[in-house]
């Protein structure tokens, strides 16, 4: 039983670029100031939905450049740039070791193909 951990990448290779959102402010009662992010997520497609109900949002070129345009209004680009599906074809996955469970462990054996 259990979920079977997966190493998902870009089919060619290239890094993957997630829409996020960030915030800092000052905590009035402590003056400490706090830092938060979070990387936006949606339905699943095609090739995820086997894997997960929901995948972030995985942007383009194009949607790189519109997610942080300054001059764009937030809603409308927010809008136009996550109603863009990444390509099912875009992505490839293969299940990988439980080692990548532990937070401390890195490196190339997190990828590797477990054969699950």
């Amino acid at each position: 039983g259990g979920k079977t951990p997966m190493y998902i990448r870009r089919a060619d290779g290239l890094p993957m670029v997630f829409a996020g959102l960030w915030e800092r402010r000052t905590d009035r009662a402590t003056g400490e100031v706090l830092r938060t992010a979070t990387i936006v997520t949606g339905p699943p497609n095609g090739f995820m939905a086997s894997i997960h109900r929901r995948m972030p949002a995985i942007l383009d070129d194009e949607g790189v450049a519109a997610w942080l345009d300054p001059d764009l209004p937030v809603p409308g680009a927010t809008a136009d740039v996550l109603s863009r599906r990444c390509p099912d074809d875009a992505l490839e996955a293969w299940p990988v070791s439980t080692y990548v469970n532990k937070p401390g462990h890195e490196g190339p054996r997190c990828v590797e193909p477990s054969g699950a």
